[in-house]
């Protein structure tokens, strides 16, 4: 006996008559009464108990008591007429008599339950033969049914009576329309006709059980059509039911309600009742078993049932997906397999903000649920990414205003959690895509984080124009008055507004004035419309751009945290219609093969992926079109990264993991000196390798480098990477996706130094200590640039332009040290180059080109160049200086194509301006289109106003190669580089510059219009010339204007990247000063030449010969300062006296005596 409640009282198979007699006696209210196997109650024990028991009775269960007869239940329902619910099983004395008694007497009751137990394998066959001796027929049936009373009778099993037929279930049906739970299981005589009766007058059933029972696919048909409410059921083990019944079940949404589903052994069921389950008629499902079917694989429509909890699969000897490992562990762990694998309605979420935002506190919230705070932070830490699958818990579901659609429910956000140290983002860059949602969360209650969010929302709709952003302001709670926390958010949405104001302003005063100027001018030029079409464009945007809402939320209070949930759901389903493009089967089988891939690499080259879609029957044999197109739709869905290799000629590069590589920039990008560290010293130096572990001294210096120095040598990556855990010709690849990527620039300057010899890893052998990467994001590189080099104003015999490039509204961070990185990377290898923090030198050819930026707020770059005017003039130096620049134009255009908008304008010279006053401090800037249209219209002379100072630009000597009306600036910058003009004399310009024009015009290297920021066609745009009036052709000249120069200083000699030691530095400067020798003698030499043409013999014209004696000594004197400059002394001596005896043969001069030609000789060798 055991009293499991106070008023339930439960007797096993030991009790005594007098143990039950007692326990009844106690137990006066007692309201639920079971016998199980009790050996006592025969020969009339039970009748002695029913005076005892309590008449208030509601629920009686009787297990296998072959004593039970029916007069028992007669007395015992007489007494009991309260019963509610009754449960006989293999009760072998009872027939139809007995069961009569108690749905005529108890008529309260609402459950009955005639089961009989089937045979165990280890039974007793004694036993067994009584307990399948229980065997109610359909007159029986008909007898309980005949004197019934039991009007509210909801829940109905007949279980394992072969006799129950159709007739018995008709007459139940008729007896008991109130019935909502019918079980006839392992009934054989119950068929489709059964099914039939008893669903015809049963309308309110819920649940239907025919496990076992001769059923077939009609009887689903007669569900299907009568059988609304129906919530569950089971038609297990039934060999005729097949995909077509289930078919006709579930079509249009004829069981819209049903929760529960069991077709286990049947084997003509396959996926796809699977699919139709899955599927829209079916939203409410939350347990479906197939065990043992003919299931293959397990549709990925799962991931829109979201109430699912409950998949068996278990002895699908055919199930080949996902792996049984996986279907078998339940439907988490299937809905994350599918979540990983999914590629429609998949984004990128990106949390942004300053340090202390909130931001992991809110993914917490997101992600679990739960109203506790986190107090993990990753401010100091990695990147860390979360996945969020809102619609995985319905509960969301009430949050959104429209009606979810099952294809949406498989929405699955990749929410990547970036700290808030600045350099973290200008690393996260990359990462921001069109096709991602930026989440920019700060400090609500925090002056400084709300006017940072103004300055974050500034660049990232300067990046991505059109993608919307939430803004959330965190910890809410700290601002008690609801009226003064609505009033911060106002403030920082005016501040945004404000901010797109001043945007719209400049880009109207600019339209303004273009139109004004376009509108004077006869021939229309293609850039100047371009500009003012993409001018026109922008402002349309801009009018429609509302600042994003705030949204106050507190991680304390949990307050706000649903308005979030519903601002994320909406604006992604809403905005990105990426997502609801069609994924094709071979695109989903190419991508599961990668996720295998991604096990072991983290980045590939394209080609490794067009090998693989050549296996897969997608691309035939490596279409480079349809490789660019998956890559592209991966890149859309944020599943996989891409950059393209400098050259062109070389394969991209796919990152197949972008958590491991943000993992491994971020690892990287080390600003805090005191960092620990913690590494496995014998994973990296084994005990009985043949290299040594390094002293901790030496690793603390290597790792003290990318703090202090900001760069990282190639042996150390894979301490920095451990976590990764990849293999060396992964590290390798990382490094050059990075280096693509210009997150690492390579260090050539550097020697060698031995001190960390020790530093390599014998699990590394190929990564070298020597080989030293810059990591320009850090801020850290040589703050010394080539003063030598690069003086604030050009040099003596200089000229110098200046392109400006100033971002619209303001750029992402580090994208000028970027840009830089970029050049450097895609210019060639033989031109020479210095790269410090400030800046970028170049040396192409005969000119000088520096790229810097002017603020450490990176509001613009500057790209400077100088060039050493020779005899040939200003005119031709300039169209030197144009067409050489072109190559580095180009790389900057097709830079910023894909990330900032931007405004052009050409800063000179003072030989390119006149002025007034001698007193300005700033150089005019010329706006191109105004450049090309004031042309046209002021004759040359272009007015600029800088402050107080007019300035008059000269356009003619300015844009000596004007462009043409047809042209777009790809192809007039093209049209420049590909001219290859020089002084003559000098040294030409690299010829491997020209891949840089070729590639310029290759398609798959620029982005589409649809996609950029700022599209080809409505990028700035130069000026252009009428060819007609062009004085000659592309590369002539008109005569040559002498102008004044400034006094300006020395100039240093690039040979190559490398530092100058103290020796070096000497030695060059003694170089120089020879060159002043050098051009101290030129000026003496030209000073004879102007006297001795004085003393000619009566003489007031030049004469033929004494030209070309001129010549050949000015051609003596270049040539004396030219060897002087570059070291060599015997030369410049050489030279020298060839002018001296130049002089001395001029045949025009007068006699004069001998001591005058002999001094003059004297002097120069003293000087030398």
């Amino acid at each position: 006996m055991e009293e499991r409640e106070r008023k339930t009282l439960s007797f096993g198979k030991s009790a005594t008559v007098e143990e039950i007699k007692i326990s009844l006696q106690r137990t006066p209210k007692l309201s639920a009464l079971e016998f199980v196997e009790t050996e006592s109650m025969k020969d009339g024990a039970f009748l002695k108990l029913i005076e005892l028991t309590n008449p208030e009775l509601e629920m009686l269960s009787c297990d296998r008591l072959s004593g039970l007869k029916d007069e028992d239940l007669v007395i015992f329902s007489e007494r009991c007429q309260n019963l509610k619910e009754i449960s006989l099983n293999s009760c072998s004395n009872i027939s139809g008599t007995g069961l009569a008694s108690l749905t005529s007497n108890c008529t309260p009751l609402e459950s009955l339950a005639l089961t009989r137990a089937e045979t165990a394998e280890n039974e007793d066959v004694a036993a067994a033969e009584e307990t399948c001796s229980w065997n109610l027929t359909e007159n029986d049936f008909r007898t309980l049914c005949v004197r019934s009373k039991a009007t509210t009778l909801r829940r109905l099993r007949i279980v394992n009576f072969p006799r129950a037929n159709t007739y018995a279930l008709e007459v139940i049906g008729q007896t008991f329309p109130t019935l909502t739970s019918v079980d006839i299981s392992r009934c054989s005589a119950a068929g489709d006709e059964a099914v039939r009766q008893l669903i015809s007058n049963c309308s309110l059933l819920e649940t239907l059980i025919l496990a076992e029972t001769g059923i077939s696919d009609l009887s689903l048909s007669l569900i299907a059509s009568s059988s609304e409410a129906l919530t569950t059921l089971d038609v297990s083990g039934c060999p005729q039911v097949s995909d077509e019944g289930t078919t006709t079940l579930l079509a249009d949404g004829s069981v819209i309600n049903l929760r529960s589903f069991s077709a286990s052994t049947c084997p003509l069921i396959t996926e796809r009742t699977l699919s139709e389950l899955f599927s829209r008629s079916c939203r409410s499902v939350e347990e479906i078993t197939l065990r043992n079917t003919n299931v293959t694989k397990v549709p990925g429509t799962i991931l829109s049932c979201n109430r699912l909890r409950v998949l068996n699969l278990e002895s699908c000897r055919n199930l080949q997906y996902p792996p049984k490992d996986v279907a078998t562990q339940g439907v988490d762990k299937i809905m994350d397999y599918y979540q990983e694998r999914n590629l429609t309605f998949r984004l990128r979420v990106v949390l942004l903000g300053p340090v202390g935002g909130g931001k992991t506190s809110l993914v917490h919230h997101l992600t679990t649920d739960t109203k506790a705070p986190c107090d993990k932070s990753t401010d100091n830490d990695s990147v860390e990414v979360y996945h969020w699958h809102p619609f995985r818990d319905h509960k969301n579901e009430s949050l959104i205003s429209k009606e979810i659609q099952p294809d949406e429910k498989s929405l699955n956000l990749d929410i990547y959690d970036v700290p808030g140290r600045p350099v973290c983002a200008r690393c996260i860059q990359p990462f921001l895509h069109i096709t991602s949602l930026p989440v920019v969360v700060f400090d609500i209650s925090d002056d400084k984080s709300c006017d940072a969010v103004i300055e974050d929302v500034g660049y990232i709709r300067g990046k991505l124009r059109n993608v919307p952003i939430v803004l959330v302001g965190m910890h809410a709670d700290r601002i008690l008055d609801e009226g003064a926390r609505r009033k911060t958010c106002d403030e920082v949405q005016r501040g945004i507004q404000e901010q797109t104001q001043n945007l719209r302003q400049d880009l109207t005063d600019e339209l303004d004035s273009l139109s004004r100027s376009a509108a004077a001018q006869k021939t229309e030029y293609r850039m100047v419309s371009d500009r003012m079409q993409w001018l026109r464009r922008r402002l349309k945007q801009l009018k429609d751009q509302r600042p994003p809402a705030v949204i106050p939320a507190s991680a304390v209070t949990t307050k706000g945290f649903d308005e979030v949930k519903k601002a994320i759901i909406e604006t992604t389903l809403a905005d990105f219609p990426h997502m609801r493009k069609p994924v094709k089967e071979q695109t989903q089988k190419v991508f599961h093969q990668l996720l295998e891939m991604k096990k072991k690499n983290v980045v590939m080259e394209s080609e490794e992926l067009g090998k693989l879609l050549s296996l897969t029957g997608e691309t035939g044999n490596g279409n480079a079109a349809k490789i660019a197109e998956e890559l592209k739709f991966l890149c859309d869905v944020g599943v996989v990264l891409t950059v393209p290799r400098v050259p062109k000629s070389s394969p991209s590069l796919v990152c197949l993991d972008p958590t491991a590589l943000l993992r491994a920039i971020f690892a990287i990008h080390v600003d805090n000196p005191n960092k620990s560290f913690r590494f496995e010293a014998k994973r990296f130096w084994p005990k009985h390798g043949a290299v040594s572990k390094p002293s901790p001294g030496l690793l603390v210096k290597a790792l003290e480098e990318i703090a202090l120095r900001g760069c990282i040598r190639e042996s150390v990556f894979p301490l920095m990477w451990q976590d990764i855990d990849v293999e060396e010709d992964q590290i390798k690849r990382i490094i050059d996706y990075l280096v693509q990527s210009c997150i690492l620039v390579l260090d050539t300057s550097t020697p060698p130094s031995p001190t960390f010899n020790n530093l390599v890893s014998p699990k590394f052998p190929g990564l070298s200590p020597h080989r030293i990467y810059q990591i320009p994001l850090l801020t850290l590189m040589s703050e010394d640039g080539p003063t030598l080099n690069w003086t604030p104003e050009p040099f003596l015999g200089d000229l110098q332009l200046g392109w400006r490039f100033r971002f619209l509204p303001r750029s992402s961070p580090g994208l000028a040290a970027t840009i830089m990185s970029f050049c450097r990377l895609s210019l060639p290898t033989d031109c020479c180059k210095l790269h410090w923090r400030g800046g970028l030198l170049l040396k192409l050819g005969q000119v000088f080109v520096k790229l810097s930026a002017v603020t450490e707020e990176d509001w613009c770059l500057d790209v400077t160049s100088r060039l050493t005017t020779d005899e040939e003039g200003d005119r031709r130096a300039t169209e030197v200086l144009w067409s050489t620049t072109a190559n580095v134009l180009i790389l900057v255009h097709r830079f910023l194509a894909t990330q900032s908008a931007y405004r052009m304008t050409v800063i000179p010279c003072p030989t390119y301006f006149e002025v007034d006053s001698d007193e300005y401090d700033d150089w005019p800037e010329v706006p191109i289109h105004h450049c090309l249209l004031g042309y046209r219209s002021s004759g040359c002379k272009f007015p600029v106003t800088v402050g107080r100072n007019e300035f008059k630009v000269d356009l003619d000597l300015l844009s000596p190669n004007q462009a043409r009306p047809d042209e777009d600036i790809l192809s007039w910058f093209t049209r420049l580089s590909s001219a290859n003009v020089t002084l003559s004399g000098d040294s030409f310009i690299p010829a491997s510059l020209s891949t840089i024009a070729q590639e310029s015009f290759n398609s798959s290297s620029l982005p589409s219009t649809d996609h950029s920021p700022v599209s080809t066609q409505s990028l700035v745009s130069l000026w252009s010339q009428d060819p007609a009036s062009s004085p000659g052709s592309d590369t002539s000249f008109g005569k040559e204007k002498k102008i004044p120069r400034k006094k300006s200083s020395l100039k240093w000699n690039i040979a190559d990247d490398r530092k100058f030691t103290e020796e070096e530095e000497t030695k060059e400067c003694k170089r120089i000063a020879s060159g002043l020798v050098a051009v101290v003698v030129a000026e003496a030499i030209a000073k004879h030449i102007s006297e001795q043409s004085e003393l000619t013999n009566g003489h007031t014209t030049r004469t033929l010969q004494h030209m070309d004696l001129c010549q050949a000594v000015a051609i003596a004197s270049a040539k004396a300062a030219k060897a002087a400059q570059c070291g060599d002394a015997a030369a410049t001596a050489s030279a020298i006296l060839e002018a001296v005896r130049a002089v001395g043969e001029d045949p025009t001069k007068k006699t004069t005596p001998s001591r005058t030609s002999s001094a003059m000789k004297s002097k120069l060798c003293s000087i030398l």
